[in-house]
């Protein structure tokens, strides 16, 4: 079956990432109706499977804006990841959790039933064997001659299989209770499989099992960004009530600051571009950037109005909202200059 074959599953949880960010919901529907189901023998832009190639965000209607929120949401949900190039945007999707494309490594695991299920199949056990005996078209005459004999004391060979001992999935009636020590260690392993059955961000985090376990009926990307804001904080005195507090809010708080020792090439490429803004007449919005720039977040120009973004995404596409965005603000400039020679 081609790519452009065939159709893709879409889950009814992807409802919920539709109400949380309706351009994220948007770019995952085509990442998904582009990506490969099979390693293509020849690609212009080498894709692999499960990769498709973006760029063309306004065929869904997103501004661009939206689009790199749509990439900030899918990459901190653990659903695609992305990789910026000369030609585009690669996206892989890395989470069948909301949408499966149905690629070839799930066919082939599909493809060949398990050992088991075979089994069940071609060979019916040894109760349903005697079950579905037929009986003879005509009773023989010792049968009739027997008919009014007593039963014998011993039992037959069939009786023996229909009533032998039961099997270790079938627990004796008469099997005796357990003692306190036996009950107390089933409560203990009981109890460390249920532990482990929370999200892996809390690990490192110092919360008992029952602590973590109340974090469950939150969503996992709410409970990790819990579970960051309490890293960063100093002297919580209590880690658990912090984090059901982040949780509950109708809007994730942003983190605190983190110290940094070394900045990031994304950070020296936002201080470079506030800068610019600096000497060019925006001192006001380059001095909020200044607190908002250690925290991967600033504010740029684009077509004369400010416009938040994260500085979580690859050096090539805030390099290029860079470039566009000094480029229509030495544009706006040359305008106003050019209008000022005229009434002169």
């Amino acid at each position: 079956m081609k790519t452009s074959e065939g159709f893709v599953k879409l889950y009814r949880e992807a409802f919920d990432l539709l109400k949380d960010s309706r351009p994220a919901f948007l770019l995952l529907l085509l990442i998904g109706f582009r990506a490969k189901r099979i390693d293509p023998t020849y690609s212009v832009h080498k894709l692999k499977v499960n990769e498709a190639l973006l760029g063309d965000y306004e065929i869904i209607g997103l501004t661009r804006s939206e689009y790199r929120t749509a990439i900030e949401k899918l990459e901190k949900d653990g659903l695609v990841k992305f990789q910026a190039t000369p030609k585009g945007t690669i996206a892989t999707l890395i989470n069948k959790a909301l949408l499966d494309i149905n690629a070839e490594s799930d066919e082939t695991d599909d493809k060949s039933p398990l050992n088991s299920h075979l089994i069940a199949i071609e060979q019916p056990t040894l109760d349903q064997e005697i079950a579905t005996l037929s009986p003879s078209e005509k009773p023989s005459k010792l049968s009739i001659e027997n008919h009014d004999k007593q039963p014998s004391e011993k039992p037959t060979d069939r009786h023996q299989i229909a009533f032998r001992p039961p099997r270790d999935s079938q627990p004796a009636a008469n099997t005796p209770p357990l003692t306190k020590k036996e009950e107390k260690e089933e409560e203990k392993r009981a109890a460390a499989a249920s532990s482990r059955a929370v999200y892996k961000c809390l690990d490192g985090l110092d919360l008992s099992d029952q602590e973590k376990r109340s974090l469950m009926c939150y969503s996992e990307h709410r409970v990790a960004h819990a579970a960051e804001f309490v890293k960063r904080k100093q002297n919580v005195d209590s880690p658990i009530g912090l984090m059901m507090w982040v949780c509950q809010q109708p809007s994730l708080p942003e983190l605190p600051r983190e110290s940094r020792k070394n900045v990031t090439p994304q950070q020296k490429l936002a201080w470079e571009y506030n800068q610019f803004l600096n000497s060019n007449g925006y001192a006001a919005q380059a001095r909020q950037n200044e607190e908002k720039i250690p925290n991967d977040r600033m504010v740029i120009l684009e077509q004369g109005q400010p416009m938040p973004i994260t500085l979580n995404h690859p050096l090539q596409i805030l390099q290029e909202d860079f470039r566009k965005s000094k480029e229509e603000i030495l544009k706006s400039q040359r305008i106003v200059q050019g209008l000022k020679g005229d009434k002169l």
